[in-house]
């Protein structure tokens, strides 16, 4: 017990097999400017029977040379720890972690890890800090939060670079945040956030491919509540057949906002979300080689909204999916180049699509199955199918335009099942083929439009102003 100086020495492992320093109860231990090499257990081993403070390790090299289970160790109740521009070669992997530390408010800062078989940095106290450093061919790069319960919470990971690492950043916690962050070559995921986490961050983040071109397999896992991956960057990821996603999130209340995803061929989903009340909002979505955008069933009340979505090196996929979720709102979205269904609903009940701009495409919006889905204000652009399709109960289509989305059999907007509803305020402009009525059905003036029976009352059906380019009003 006491204050203690270590600095300028040089230890080998072959003299001290289990640890070349050991610190029981010592309090303001300052180890510098120390190198380390061929140590079993750990290299530094700090633990406490009570709180101590003012730990710090500065300026060392760790080598290992037959395998060595830590470079740094710290046990619980070593409040305030830091490492600081430190280096790690595990030397081909002989090394399992670099810096694990379980006491609350570590510090790790401008360190560099090489070759780790495990976890390059792991913290699981409160309020743990991992700041500017390099992690290199480890499977977590980075790590902060534990089991709980409570989970670790206040844990930041900031202005680190992992590089070809399984998974480069990793949060089992609450109220934590990655930042700043780069994870090249990512095997599995550049990023992740675990099941039991709740409103972390992922945040200004880049998932891409190494200097030698490896690409990431996946960019961002997110398993938790109430959390952000927002103004982040994913580019020319490949999952290499092995069913990955961009961005793949399951849980309540998260948000997918303001991220730029690039030429990605991710073989089962680009955003994939199962969780209630979810956003995904202000996105700009250019080639990913599935569905772009798809909420599964159980991400009833969600948001997509504000997303460009253009698709050239993958056209054959569909730009927004949602199937079996209910009340969601799709609006304001941009979607171009699609050669499928631009936007596909399915077996959804109180469903909005209002306000999308869609331009080419097989369907430009299908709407399928499900009760009462309002479809409004959307324009539908250039299409080889129908601009809109609807074979759900009750829908209300207001106010769209479709120009030149000729069907097989001239028809700009099909309802398919016979249903009460309204169609109102629509304009259909055809620019080749029969003009007039047969933009809307081919016998929607002799008898019934798609079962609505307009003239015959029948239906309760309210079918008026709409404006076809033969300048017909109905």
């Amino acid at each position: 017990v006491g204050e203690y100086a270590i600095s300028d020495s040089y230890f080998d492992g072959n003299d001290h097999p289990n640890s070349a320093i050991h610190s029981s109860n010592s309090t303001s231990l300052h180890i510098s400017n120390c190198t380390f090499t061929n140590v079993i257990n750990a290299f530094i081993d700090i633990s406490a029977a009570a709180t101590k403070y003012n730990t710090l390790i500065t300026g060392c090299r760790f080598i290992t040379g037959s395998g060595c289970n830590y470079a740094v160790f710290i046990d619980s109740d070593i409040y305030g720890a830091r490492i600081e521009s430190c280096v790690v070669d595990g030397n081909g992997a002989n090394l399992i972690n670099g810096f694990v530390s379980s006491s609350a408010a570590t510090a790790v800062i401008g360190c560099s890890i090489v070759d780790v078989d495990d976890t390059g940095i792991s913290l699981s106290g409160n309020g743990c800090m991992i700041s500017g450093c390099y992690v290199y061919s480890a499977s977590v790069g980075a790590y902060i939060g534990n089991a709980g319960p409570p989970v670790a919470s206040g844990g930041l990971i900031q202005n680190c670079l992992f590089d070809g690492c399984d998974t480069g950043g990793y949060l089992l916690a609450s109220n934590s945040s990655i930042c700043s962050c780069s994870a090249l070559g990512a095997i599995s995921v550049g990023f992740a956030i675990a099941a039991g986490s709740s409103n972390c961050f992922i945040d200004s983040c880049v998932i891409g491919s190494t200097a030698a071109l490896v690409p990431s397999r996946a960019g961002v896992t997110l398993v938790g509540t109430c959390c952000s991956i927002r103004n982040c960057g994913f580019y020319a990821l490949d999952d290499a057949g092995t069913a990955k996603k961009v961005i793949n999130i399951s849980g309540d209340g998260n948000q997918i906002v303001g991220n730029y995803v690039y030429n990605c061929a991710c073989t089962v989903g680009g955003i994939d979300v199962t969780g209630n009340r979810t956003q995904i909002c202000n996105n700009l979505i250019q080639d990913i080689n599935d569905d772009n955008i798809r909420l599964n069933a159980g991400s009833s009340g969600s948001i997509v909204s504000g997303n460009q979505l253009h698709a050239s090196s993958f056209p054959a996929v569909i730009g927004i999916q949602v199937v079996g979720c209910d009340a969601c709102l799709i609006s304001n979205n941009r979607l171009n180049g699609f050669t499928n269904t631009s936007i596909n609903v399915d077996n959804c009940d109180f469903t909005h699509v209002i306000g999308n701009h869609v331009s080419t495409g097989a369907r430009a919006i299908s709407v399928s199955t499900g009760t009462y889905p309002l479809i409004e204000g959307n324009y539908t652009y250039n299409c080889t199918d129908y601009g809109i399709y609807t074979s759900s109960a009750r829908p209300s289509i207001v106010g769209n335009m479709v120009f030149s989305c000729p069907a097989a059999d001239l028809i700009q907007i099909e309802v398919s099942t016979a249903t009460d509803g309204i169609f109102t305020n629509n304009s259909l402009w055809q620019v080749a083929g029969t003009l007039g009525d047969a933009n809307l059905d081919a016998a929607a003036v002799a008898d019934a439009w798609a079962g609505w029976k307009p003239y015959e009352g029948i239906a309760q059906a309210l079918v008026n102003h709409n404006l076809m380019n033969a300048l017909q009003n109905v």
